[in-house]
């Protein structure tokens, strides 16, 4: 068999795997609980912290949306309004919601700025700079968070304590490495345009009518130097940002606990919602259900929340995604945005 027909080849069991790796897990689930514990649970709720935990979800969109706005302020033009960076970053949720790995929220974001304002490859640049500043920021809170979980023995919680470190120091070396000497080692920008390269290979596979103007911004003449000394003066906001989007996120989780009857302390949701990103950025399912699930009974019941609540858990939770989703599908259909995809 050819190289190409072993790529083809995976890449259909890769598909497959994806849409049918859900359902699964999904009945699994619901095979292994007990369903009047869990119509129950439903019965339950606490609908003051329900409703207050989703007037909190849109917050932590609106820290994505400042971030982003920042970044591109710095990279790619000073002259980006706020309110076009909020916009798309709620619409990118929203058209991206199923895609593996918020790949497809990434992509779209891209291609709106770059359409609006050219720059294609720094826009992607800046895309990159938000997945190192998010998994630093996720990998820092483990490591604060793990020691008021007081349960060192977990064979699972210390190898995820390891691979926190490992992802902090490195981006940590590499970002001080990449500042200092960018423009001495070609090594850095290598790493750069390969990241790069990657994200611009799937742009090319989008439905959007992009395919022209990317040929054009990607030209064999056009030349970006990976100077990351523009970015370091900024890198307090931005990891702050990444911060406050994880720990938002996890104080809506915490409401929702309370939601659920359960009195479990902040710190474990605080330390269980950055693993949950890490899960999440694997392309494994379509918007992360049925993984979503497994993950939430694994993690929580290790705290001693019950299989029937954490299931719930996981649901109530999706539903503040969804709301934010619903939201940005009504700002795409109540603004131009459209005309910029077009």
């Amino acid at each position: 068999m050819s190289k190409v027909s072993t790529r083809k080849l995976l890449r259909m069991i890769q598909k497959a795997l994806y849409w049918i790796i859900p359902p699964v897990v999904l009945v699994y689930i619901f095979m292994k609980i007990d369903i009047n514990s869990f119509i129950a649970s439903i019965k339950n709720i606490e609908l003051k912290y329900y409703l207050l935990a989703l007037i909190i979800y849109p917050v932590f969109m609106i820290i994505g949306g400042f971030r982003w706005y920042y970044l591109k302020k710095r990279l790619v033009d000073s002259a980006i309004p706020f309110s076009f960076s909020l916009n798309n970053y709620w619409i990118g949720l929203s058209i991206g919601f199923l895609a593996p790995g918020s790949i497809g929220w990434d992509i779209y974001r891209i291609i709106a700025a770059a359409r609006k304002y050219g720059k294609l490859v720094r826009n992607t640049f800046v895309a990159v700079i938000e997945k190192l500043s998010g998994l630093a920021a996720c990998s820092m809170i483990i490591i604060v968070s793990f020691p008021f979980l007081d349960i060192s023995s977990n064979e699972v919680i210390n190898r995820i304590m390891v691979f926190s470190y490992i992802v902090f120091f490195g981006i940590a070396v590499f970002t001080l490495v990449a500042g200092l000497f960018s423009r001495r080692f070609q090594f850095i920008t290598n790493i750069a345009k390969r990241a790069q390269r990657s994200l611009l290979d799937r742009l090319k596979n989008t439905r959007f009518k992009f395919s022209q103007y990317l040929i054009e911004e990607t030209g064999g003449e056009q030349e970006v130097k990976y100077n990351l000394k523009r970015v370091i003066p900024g890198l307090p906001v931005i990891l702050v940002s990444a911060l406050a989007i994880q720990l938002v996120s996890s104080y809506a989780i915490f409401i929702l606990i309370k939601a659920l009857n359960y009195d479990l302390p902040y710190y474990i949701p605080m330390f269980i919602t950055p693993v949950m990103f890490f899960i999440f950025l694997l392309p494994i399912s379509f918007g992360t259900f049925g993984i979503r699930e497994g993950a939430f009974i694994f993690f929580y019941g290790i705290f001693g929340m019950g299989q029937e609540a954490a299931l719930l858990l996981s649901f109530l939770t999706l539903s503040g995604r969804l709301l934010n989703v619903i939201i940005g599908a009504i700002i795409l259909q109540v603004t131009s945005v459209k005309k910029i995809i077009e």
